[in-house]
Order: C-alpha cells, then sequence, then structure tokens
C-alpha cells in the first residue's frame, strides 16, 4: 500500500522532519476508514500460515491491535530529542465484515455519539440481497454446496475383500500355501506352530482375514496347537476361525465344516468330550448330506464322532464304529490315506479295554492290525507303555517273543504285511 500523503486537513497534524511516521495501515485519529485491501478469490481451503509472533517491546491493546509501548521499541531507532510523537491510533475489530449490514461497532471510548448533519436523509433499510441460483446441472463452487455424505460401512465378509482389495499375485499366494501345508514338517511341534503362525499372520496381511486359503491356514494352526499338547488355545482360536468362516464362506461350506470337525477335536482333548459329541453330531449329518457318504471329510468326520464317543467311556460302541469305518476308508481313499493311519490308532489305543470289557473275547483281524500299526508308528509316550502294550498283543493272539519279530520287520512293509509277518506260525 502506498504510503499515506500529507493531507490539507487541519484535523491530520503534519510530518515533523525526522519523526518516524506512523504504520501505513493505521487509522488516523479521527477514525477514518482505509479502504480495504484487495483480496483474491479463496481456493480450496488452503490454512492460513501462522501468525509471527510479536517482536519485543510491543504490547496487545484492549481493542486486539499492537500498540507500542512508552519505551524504545527492540529494532527500531530512538526518536530524537524534543520529537512529537505521533498520535496512537485506537484500532476496534469490526463484529462482521465490512459491506455485509450495519456496522454493530459501538464509538471509541470518550468519543462523543456521532450525529447526522442536519437535513440529512435517514439511512436506507438493508435489502436482503438473494444468494445466486446456479444453472441446472452445474457443478457447485469449491467450498460451497451440500456437505458430502457419508459413505455406507464398509461390508464384511468376502465382500469386504472384493470392494478394494488389493490383488496378490498368485505366485505370492502360492508361496504361502506350500508354507502352510509343510509347516508340519518342522522338527518340533512347538517350531511347526511358531512357523504357521507367522504364515497365517502374512496371509491374514496380504490376502485378507475371511480369504479361504487364510481360515485354512489357522485351522490347520489350530490342529498343531492341539497336537503340540495346547489343547485349549486350540479349542478358543477354532472357535473364532468357525464363526469367521461361517459368516464369510457359509455355514454350509465344506471347509467352515472342516473347521468344525477341529473344533470338535480341540473340545474332546481339552476335557469336554460330550461338547465334541454334541458338536460332531451336528456336523457329520450336514457332511454326509453336502459331500457324500464316502467323502474324505464325511469318513473323518466318522472318525472324530467315534473317538468322542470313547471319551465319554462307551468303549465297546467306539470300538464297532471304527471296525466298520476302517475297511470303507481303505477302500474309498485307499490304504496309504493319511485317516487309514488315524483311525487305526484310535482303534489300536481302545482294543485292551474293549476286550476287557467283552470278557477277553478272541481279537478281531483289524483290531490285530490296529494294534501292529500302532507299535509301527509307536504312538506311545513312554518305552514302559510300548512294552505294557506288546505284552498285551501277545496275550491276546497267544504268541510270544514278539518283540524281536517287531525288530525285523522292514519299514517299508504295510501293516498288513507286518501283521502277518509277526503272527506267522513258528
Amino acid at each position: 500500500m502506498p504510503p499515506i500523503e500529507e493531507s490539507a486537513d487541519p484535523a491530520v497534524p503534519a510530518q515533523t522532519p525526522g519523526v518516524a511516521a506512523p504504520p501505513a495501515d493505521a487509522l488516523p485519529a479521527d477514525g477514518w476508514a482505509l479502504p480495504a485491501p484487495a483480496t483474491e478469490p479463496a481456493q480450496d481451503y488452503v490454512l492460513p500460515a501462522p501468525a509471527a509472533p510479536a517482536p519485543a517491546g510491543i504490547r496487545l491493546a484492549k481493542a486486539g491491535r499492537a500498540q507500542p509501548d512508552a519505551g524504545p521499541t527492540a529494532g527500531f531507532p530512538p526518536a530524537p530529542a524534543g520529537a512529537v510523537a505521533p498520535p496512537v491510533a485506537t484500532v476496534v475489530e469490526p463484529a462482521v465484515p465490512q459491506g455485509f449490514g450495519p456496522s454493530t461497532v459501538g464509538p471509541a471510548a470518550g468519543a462523543p455519539p456521532v450525529q447526522p448533519p442536519a437535513g440529512a436523509l435517514p439511512a436506507p433499510a438493508a435489502v436482503p440481497v438473494p444468494a445466486p441460483v446456479a444453472p441446472a446441472g452445474s457443478p457447485p463452487p469449491p467450498g460451497f454446496g451440500p456437505a458430502p455424505v457419508d459413505a455406507p460401512p464398509a461390508p464384511a465378509g468376502p465382500a469386504a475383500q472384493a470392494a478394494g482389495g488389493t490383488e496378490v499375485p498368485s505366485a505370492v499366494r502360492e508361496l504361502l500355501v506350500r508354507l502352510r501345508d509343510r509347516a508340519d514338517e518342522a522338527p518340533t511341534p512347538d517350531g511347526a506352530v511358531h512357523l504357521l503362525d507367522s504364515v497365517a499372520r502374512e496371509m491374514t496381511a496380504l490376502l485378507g482375514r475371511y480369504d479361504r486359503d487364510t481360515l485354512a491356514a489357522w485351522r490347520q494352526l489350530g490342529g498343531l496347537r492341539c497336537a503340540a499338547g495346547d489343547p485349549a488355545g486350540a479349542v478358543h482360536l477354532l472357535g473364532q476361525v468357525a464363526a469367521d468362516a461361517a459368516q464369510a464362506l457359509g455355514p454350509g461350506d465344506p471347509d467352515t465344516l472342516e473347521v468344525r470337525l477341529e473344533h470338535a477335536r480341540a473340545l474332546g482333548e481339552a476335557g469336554d468330550p460330550y461338547g465334541a459329541l454334541h458338536l460332531l453330531r451336528e456336523v457329520q449329518p450336514v457332511l454326509v448330506q453336502a459331500l457324500g457318504p464316502y467323502d474324505a471329510r464325511a469318513l473323518t468326520s466318522q472318525a472324530r464322532l467315534a473317538h468322542a464317543v470313547a471319551l465319554t467311556g462307551d468303549v465297546v460302541s467306539a470300538a464297532g464304529m471304527l471296525l466298520e469305518l476302517i475297511p470303507a476308508v481303505q477302500h474309498h481313499l485307499g490304504p496309504a490315506h493319511p485317516l487309514v493311519g488315524e483311525a487305526r490308532c484310535s482303534l489300536g489305543r481302545l482294543v485292551p479295554q474293549w476286550r476287557r470289557a467283552l470278557g477277553g473275547a478272541g481279537l478281531h483281524p483289524v483290531a490285530a492290525v490296529a494294534m501292529v500299526h500302532r507299535l509301527l508308528v509307536w504312538d506311545f509316550g513312554s518305552d514302559q507303555e510300548a512294552d505294557a502294550y506288546l505284552t498285551e498283543l501277545e496275550r491276546a493272539t497267544g504268541h510270544r517273543s514278539l518283540a524281536g519279530r517287531l525288530a525285523a520287520v522292514p519299514e517299508e512293509m504295510t501293516a498288513e504285511q507286518a501283521t502277518a509277518l509277526m503272527l506267522a506260525p513258528a
């Protein structure tokens, strides 16, 4: 803004040589208003720059504008001796912007009220000006118009993965799936749990919580935790995975039912056989109806059901179920299927109690193979338990010195071949 020119009006004091001129933006003593500086159109919500701190020697007046102190101001040269100080302007901030309606600012303190000149016409009343109406279909200017409508909540479940999800390269998914499926090959159960836990968390971060492969990883982790001696942790984890799978895949999806099967198994290992039995009796008919009676998951549900029945104390019924199940699994899934070994171990653990419950009855051929299979895979907690079990097999078959025959069984032999070798007549 250009400096204020010297006015001939006696109300404005003349500038004395050598005296600093008042600030260019100060108002004269009689309250004249300087023309407001031109402003540029507002842009898209640009934040103003922070105000600079007031220099030392400046105090704030009541009206809110900085006023010079009586003493010398830091950064400015002192006025010469005998100089007349310029008049101090008192500025009152208006309550509304200039040019919008009548001013509500009162007179300065001590000033007489302003009277209109004699014969002056009264000021016309303010006429409201209607806001301009934009043509139909034109976009509103920046910063105006109705507030934006909040977006709907993000969908849950698989829709959340499809909406705005980042596509993961197939090579990354395949690598994660291979790591997941081979985690149980770790040297120790705890190592397998640690490895699969890391893989499951990585799959959750990259593929999403409700992805089918991610849910399968958490299901397998629950099974490994149960095998590593933490059935309570497995129950807690698998309960959450079952709820997520039911929400994302549907309650009747085979993968959801498989999670519930694993959950029932963990319940039985955690000391709740009746809870496991109740859950299995819900899942098993649905699996048979959805997949057929000879699907691997349907047959697995029957093996888990027999195990839960045995945990409730009904050993005879459980052994009978397994005696019928093992030949069906061999026929429909093949003799090398992992379910064959699992069912044989379950039956082999029940044979001593089953024979005692039946009064020392003869050994069924399927039960004899199950006992030999358990010895071959060494499904025991200690050598003493294995020795007692081998003695039980000798008592049930009438053979002696089976330990030497067991040691002579080649590793490539199947359980049926090993049974025929060990129980052959001398």
